[in-house]
């Protein structure tokens, strides 16, 4: 019913690619040509992207896109700008929209949880980051790690539940309908199995969607 995606944020050092284009001989007007290649890769207007950058020249991290997928990201590096590279970000994802929302609970930007379901088992969801630091050369190229220097990233674990997904459904439907015909401001329903005493769906009105908490 929620799972995490990884995406990846675009972010430019405009420092750096000004200095590296200078030091390998090529002109401020062919940095500008390919910062508007890497602008329609990313679907941005290419004269918005290069007055940002030429505004923060001194920056070194300028984010200019985020939500990327692999092949955007392939097509990218393919340019192989100096200053361009990507960080990895990981999304909370609700397939199946708002069923269940006050069940579940909502994440925040960073991914740690807010109510429901994701706040109270947050860190058995949330896992551990690793790091990995890297020895570099001027062009900042890899050239090495020290086995000290990685410690792998720990997956989250998965939180099953015995929510009915149809049953769900069905009731938020039922719910809803309830609740407009009557005027009524808000409405809250459970449906249980008698034998063992498990939920099989919870359901609250008005509802909201997990994944747009600023519209809520």
């Amino acid at each position: 019913m929620a799972g995490t995606v990884q995406t990846q944020t675009l972010y430019v050092d405009p420092k750096f690619m000004q200095d590296q284009f200078q030091q390998d001989g090529r002109s401020l007007v062919e940095m500008d040509d390919a910062v508007a290649n890497l602008a329609r890769l990313i679907d941005k207007d290419p004269y918005e992207i290069g007055k940002l950058l030429g505004d923060r020249a001194t920056s070194r991290y300028v984010k200019i896109a985020e939500n990327l997928d692999d092949t955007a990201v392939n097509a990218i590096m393919k340019l192989n700008l100096p200053g361009v590279g990507v960080t990895p970000v990981d999304v909370r994802y609700d397939p199946m929209g708002s069923l269940a929302a006050h069940l579940l609970g909502g994440t925040s930007n960073d991914g740690r949880g807010l109510d429901g379901l994701e706040l109270q088992f947050d860190k058995v969801l949330s896992g551990h980051d690793g790091y990995e630091r890297v020895l570099k050369d001027a062009r900042r190229r890899a050239i090495a790690v020290a086995a000290d220097d990685f410690v792998p990233a720990e997956h989250g674990q998965h939180v099953v539940t015995n929510i009915d997904c149809n049953i769900q459904n069905i009731l938020e439907q039922e719910l809803n309908a309830t609740c407009t015909q009557y005027d009524a401001k808000r409405g809250e329903a459970i449906v249980m199995d008698p034998r063992t005493g498990d939920v099989l769906a919870l359901a609250n009105w008005p509802t909201f969607n997990p994944q747009n908490l600023d519209d809520s």
